[in-house]
């Protein structure tokens, strides 16, 4: 799990990009699928 903390307040779309970067995201070892959560 990634766990966000934006600086600024960011759009639906601005979530969606950070969110399928990161489930992109080689990381060796990883055998599951990365999930994003944001933190308010």
């Amino acid at each position: 799990m990634l766990t966000v903390q934006a600086w600024r307040r960011v759009s639906a779309a601005e979530r969606d990009a950070v969110a399928a970067e990161a489930e992109s995201l080689p990381l060796p070892g990883l055998n599951r699928r990365v999930s994003v959560r944001w933190e308010d």
